[in-house]
């Protein structure tokens, strides 16, 4: 199945090149495809290799009945992305460690992405931790469907379609493109590996280790996951600037490279739909937000991240229901763990504020943030 599709897409290529003057907007489309609608996943390779079509996803679509209603679907829809932390001969599990949802205001020309942090709390009803990155790994009503079904049921925002994509595929998508070039925040050092502060290039281990940290000193006193959210946020912009330099050639190379830990539902016409949405949006003002709340301790004991659910319906309504009813803070069904405050300085940052070199994501300035 992998050969054919990659065969197609070198059919595709071919045309390209035969074809330079009558082809050249679809050969725009496509890099738009692999250069922004992946950037805002964080993990950079879904697009790419939803566009091989390569790999129909066991189970099948999401629930239709937690879609975008008809009537708005035209005007905007919500695409849930996920890194999967898992790899065969390690200790990781099957958790989403990276969650984002990313709304398509297609009729304002607007992309806005949330970001879920994995320790969300979402009651132990659902999970043995009652954290939203186990929902993946459960026996039962697991998988991205079960992760669409309790995003639909707790937040009340519909999920259309959705991609995951394995650490594997993270760091042979950076190694491919020539690494990720950023201006590190502080120094780190995550299992063996040390990374100096300052502006770096980036290889695919180290930017593993980049946004898979998490404690430590500095910005990551608090050892609170919501750090690493927000550098994660960082390193997506910064990758966002690479993609844009990359050549059809080496995105070539690089979608082959990670062919076997890609799942999604797009078919070819989505993300060629996708690119045309794409084309119309200014990168610079992407907003990418995370989801408000504060570390708190569940009644488990768990430390997790616990939702402040009047900052996040503000929050949803405003960013991510377009033409949509809005949904007040009672109707959502994220349980409210007591004193709960949106401790975040700032949850919102655009693409231009973190590519300009001024602004730590979650900070208005860096003057703000410490060492």
């Amino acid at each position: 199945m992998a050969k054919k599709n990659i065969d197609q897409y070198e059919d595709i290529r071919s045309n390209v090149v035969r074809k330079k003057k009558k082809k050249m907007k679809t050969k725009d489309k496509v890099i738009m495809v692999i250069s922004i609608i992946v950037i805002i996943a964080s993990l950079l390779t879904i697009a790419a290799v939803a566009f091989l079509n390569w790999k129909p996803i066991s189970g099948g679509k999401l629930d239709s009945s937690g879609y975008t209603p008809p009537e708005i679907r035209g005007k905007s829809m919500n695409f849930l992305l996920c890194g999967i932390d898992y790899e065969e001969g390690t200790s990781r599990g099957h958790l989403t460690d990276v969650i984002m949802l990313v709304n398509f205001d297609i009729a304002a020309n607007k992309v806005n992405i949330l970001q879920i942090p994995r320790d969300t709390y979402i009651g132990t009803d659902e999970t043995s931790t009652g954290k939203i990155n186990a929902v993946y790994g459960r026996s039962n009503n697991g998988g991205i469907k079960g992760l669409a079904s309790i995003i639909n049921s707790k937040l009340k925002l519909p999920v259309d379609q959705y991609a995951t994509v394995t650490m594997t595929a993270f760091r042979k998508v950076v190694d491919g493109i020539g690494g990720v070039k950023m201006n590190v925040p502080q120094t780190i050092t995550l299992e063996g590996v040390t990374i100096q502060k300052g502006e770096q290039v980036l290889n695919g281990v180290q930017a593993e280790k980049f946004v898979r940290k998490r404690k430590g000193t500095g910005l990551y006193a608090t050892g609170s996951d919501t750090e690493r959210v927000k550098m994660q946020r960082l390193f997506v912009a910064a990758l966002a600037n690479q993609m844009k330099k990359t050549s059809v050639t080496k995105l070539a190379t690089v979608i082959t490279s990670v062919i076997g830990d890609v799942t999604t539902d797009m078919a070819v016409k989505d993300v060629i739909g996708f690119a045309g949405m794409m084309q119309k949006v200014d990168l610079s003002k992407m907003k990418i937000e995370m989801l408000p709340g504060a570390g708190r301790t569940a009644p488990s004991g768990q430390s997790v991240y616990a939702v402040d659910k009047d900052a996040t319906a503000a929050l949803l309504n405003a960013k991510f229901r377009p033409y949509a009813t809005q949904v007040s803070a009672s109707e959502l069904g994220v349980p409210q763990l007591a004193n709960v405050t949106n401790e975040n300085e700032d949850t919102g940052n655009d693409f231009g504020e973190l590519t300009g070199g001024e602004v730590l994501p979650g900070r208005k300035s860096s003057s703000n943030s410490g060492s």
